[in-house]
């Protein structure tokens, strides 16, 4: 083996049984083994390149598992996020349904209400409509009976004053008559109608026979004389009362 000079050291060439990269002989880069033997020719010092120390296997899984957790990690997130989301929207969606259904339950229920009230106005309306109609009938009965009553008050009205009229014609009648043939001359007009009145009042006592026409003759005679008695009776049961003549 050949010795390094103090210019330039040389190292020292491994055993030449052992192959490069064995026995700890690192291996050498492609082409070293010529710049070896080139070297040990020439006597020159060649030192072998550094390589950068290849990566560790392990380093690399560790980063690899590191890496798939992160975003094994990120995907779990992703995922919780979207559940949220998921959730939210589902309970706004549940509670816009529930809000949808609770208004449309209110709307109907307004509705039912609103058709209610409409159906009770109609009822009353028809009760306050027959109540006129009969407030009207009756109004018009009562105007109807108002107006009978009027006629048969006027027709009594009637009836009485020409009951009234024909009793005055009747009096009147009465007492000319005993005028024309000069009876009691010395009584009034009035008396002479009492008189008469007296004779029918008699007679309204008794039940009209002709025996209670003799009745009244006899009755005249006892206060007039004869003649007058007899044209008193006579003219007082035909003009004042009729009924009981002869």
């Amino acid at each position: 083996m050949s010795q390094p000079t103090s210019e330039s050291p040389i190292p020292a060439a491994p055993p030449s049984h052992l192959a490069a990269g064995e026995g700890g002989v690192p291996a050498l880069p492609p082409g070293s083994e010529d710049a070896v033997a080139y070297g040990e020719r020439t006597g020159t010092a060649v030192f072998a390149v550094p390589e950068p120390a290849p990566a560790d296997g392990a380093a690399r899984d560790r980063g690899r598992n590191r890496l798939v957790v992160a975003l094994s990690a990120a995907v779990v997130l992703l995922l919780a996020a979207a559940g949220v989301l998921t959730a939210l929207v589902v309970s706004a969606r549940g509670e816009a349904d529930a809000l949808a259904a609770a208004e449309a339950a209110e709307d109907r229920q307004q509705a039912e209400e609103l058709q209610a009230v409409r159906d009770e106005r109609g009822q009353l309306e028809e009760r306050i409509s027959d109540a006129e109609a009969g407030a009207a009938a009756a109004e018009r009965r009562i105007a109807t009976a108002e107006a009978a009553q009027r006629a048969a008050e006027d027709a009594s009205a009637a009836r009485e004053q020409a009951d009234a009229d024909a009793a005055a014609a009747d009096a009147q009648t009465f007492v000319d008559a005993l005028r024309a043939t000069e009876t009691m001359t010395s009584a009034t007009d009035a008396q002479l109608l009492q008189r008469g009145r007296d004779v029918c009042s008699y007679l309204d006592s008794t039940a009209g026979t002709p025996a209670d026409l003799s009745d009244a003759f006899d009755r005249a005679t006892a206060t007039y004389a004869v003649d007058d008695a007899i044209l008193l009776v006579t003219a007082a049961t035909q003009i004042l009362c009729p009924e009981y003549g002869s």
